[in-house]
């Protein structure tokens, strides 16, 4: 056995604790954008949203020209954090995928 082998074998296991940050919250997005590196990878998430507008004249309709699509957050981690986060989305969707079939028959046609 490698001294480096034996040194991690002696020591203790990690407790983790688990906090929620004071400026903790949750966010609604309607995607991501992203970039990948060899010294970083970012994720971005947006939130689409429309904007209406009142048609000219005096029926008071509306119409739909814009979406406005509003920068949520931005994380930045290192490509092996980034790499880790993309195995563990996609574990997660085979299990889904595995309990609700129906959510994918759309996708496969």
């Amino acid at each position: 056995m490698t001294k480096n082998n034996e040194s991690a074998k002696k020591m203790p296991a990690m407790k983790v604790i688990i906090k929620e940050d004071p400026e903790f919250r949750r966010l609604p997005v309607s995607g991501v954008f992203g970039a990948l590196n060899p010294l970083e990878g970012r994720i971005g998430f947006f939130l689409d949203s429309p904007v209406p507008k009142i048609k000219d004249g005096s029926s008071g309709e509306m119409e739909l020209r814009e979406i406005e699509r509003r920068l949520m957050v931005e994380t930045c981690m290192s490509p092996q954090i980034f790499i880790q986060i993309s195995e563990w989305m996609n574990q997660r969707v085979e299990v889904l995928k595995k309990d609700c079939p129906e959510l994918f028959e759309a996708e496969e046609e």
